[in-house]
């Protein structure tokens, strides 16, 4: 039990045997989303998350209301490109050794002293751009506050096995997958309304400011209900480091260091080799995905923003199946099938090119693509060694956001080489041949596992 101090807690004296008993029945039943958020601890971590993740929606549309009130039409898109840059850089910057940090701090008191310096930060927006007048000084901010959620999201992952039991790994983060994409189909279904109401003008505030000020508040909201998670895990100290161990603080060392952890378990290098097809495979529908629905099928931004709504609405069916059922299956064989199914997805998007097709489709890989991320962290936590969660999650983050540029520039100059061979038709053609290249290599590594979890049972 104290390999996991939170979820089964040491009895008293009056407890007893009858304690420990309830606790281990607790413990070996099976496990869904249901019996997860009613962890109290647990059920704080995900109330907090749900409102600082929906206020997070807001900030991102106030931002762009921001960049699009003040931006010439001409310059609008290179403000929007340094945007970009600004949620991007922190994680490739400081990405390495956040883990590295947080795995050395206490994680608690990481996710509430991040949560108030956001939610300073952000809030501090609307009257920096009143001052300076100018977008550099949100940019600061934003970048600040970018910079503050990689520790936090390294934090939060790695705090997940101490708020649940093992066997309830895979619907913990099936609960946390699912509010994520509640989050941001409410905050940008919903956040476009809560904006443009009246009562921000009456008040004096504009538009954007709303926004940043409502994502202030949840920052503040999601660090109260961290608080109340328990003052015993906030006042824990994590051992010191060992004087050797300091130079993983450094980022070559740091991926160096995570890279060694994750070659030496074999549950480990399974994960991050599927992260990186991942990685492939979401590059290679982003590209070809998003320009033939904005450009080629002529349904511009609003299209792809209708694409990406029916994503997360199958990512909402996909946790919901994941969280319920997804525990009496190998995590392995669902990645795999999942990745197959959703080449097939990408296939049949190239054979049916229609706008009316790729609704649907996007749809079902919503729902294939969810159990995909899912049963990889679930791998993670319960393969990474405690003292290197953080350090193996920021790693993932980074291998998975390095491929992805990679591919999607490898798959851009694709488009450029066959458009100038004269192919008919580019973006459908390299579609096609990458959905059916990803369901041959997925199903074939499926195949390739099934066989091996046989032979070790056999042994």
């Amino acid at each position: 039990m104290s390999g996991n101090p939170h979820v089964l807690e040491p009895p008293d004296v009056r407890g007893g045997a009858e304690q420990i008993a309830a606790e281990l029945r607790s413990v070996a039943r099976p496990a869904s989303l249901a019996t997860v958020v009613k962890r109290p601890r647990f059920a704080l971590l995900v109330t907090g998350q749900t409102v600082s993740q929906f206020g997070d929606k807001l900030q991102a549309m106030a931002l762009i209301a921001l960049v699009g009130a003040r931006a010439q039409v001409a310059t609008s898109g290179i403000e929007l490109a340094k945007l970009a840059i600004v949620f991007t850089l922190p994680m490739i910057v400081v990405g390495p050794i956040a883990g590295a940090f947080v795995d050395r701090w206490n994680k608690l008191r990481t996710l509430v002293l991040t949560d108030g310096l956001r939610g300073i930060a952000v809030g501090l927006m609307p009257a920096a751009y009143a001052y300076t007048h100018g977008l550099w000084s949100v940019y600061v901010l934003a970048g600040l506050a970018f910079l503050l959620g990689v520790f936090h999201n390294s934090a939060k992952l790695a705090l997940i096995p101490d708020l649940v039991s093992h066997n309830e790994l895979l619907p913990a983060n099936a609960a946390l997958a699912l509010i994520g994409r509640f989050a941001t189909v409410f905050g940008i279904v919903g956040g476009g309304l809560i904006l443009s109401a009246s009562i921000w003008r009456r008040i004096g505030w504009p538009e954007y400011a709303a926004g940043f000020y409502i994502d202030a508040a949840s920052f503040v909201f999601s660090a109260i209900m961290t608080v109340f998670i328990g003052a015993r895990m906030l006042g824990g100290r994590h051992p010191p480091a060992p004087t050797a161990t300091l130079r993983s603080l450094h980022p070559v060392h740091a991926v160096r260091s995570a890279f060694a952890i994750v070659g030496r378990d074999r549950t480990l290098r399974f994960a991050f080799l599927t992260i990186a097809l991942l990685g492939v495979m979401a590059a290679s529908g982003y590209v070809l995905l998003v320009v033939s629905v904005q450009t080629v099928l002529g349904n511009g931004t609003k299209g792809v923003g209708l694409l990406g709504g029916m994503t997360a609405v199958g990512m909402i069916v996909g946790s919901l199946a994941i969280g319920t059922v997804g525990t009496r299956f190998d995590k392995g064989t669902i990645i795999l099938a999942a990745m197959s199914l959703l080449g097939v997805a990408m296939g049949i998007g190239a054979l049916f090119y229609t706008f009316a097709a790729m609704l649907p489709i996007a749809l079902v890989g919503g729902a294939m693509l969810a159990p995909v991320m899912v049963s990889q962290d679930t791998l993670i936590h319960e393969a990474a060694p405690q003292d290197s969660r953080a350090l193996v999650f920021s790693t993932r983050e980074l291998v998975l956001g390095v491929v992805f540029v990679l591919t999607a520039w490898t798959v851009g100059g694709a488009v450029a080489l066959a458009s100038r061979a004269g192919w008919d038709e580019p973006y459908r053609a390299l579609l096609g041949i990458c959905g059916i290249l990803f369901a041959l290599v997925s199903a074939l590594a499926a195949l390739a596992h099934i066989r091996g979890r046989r032979r070790n049972h056999v042994r």
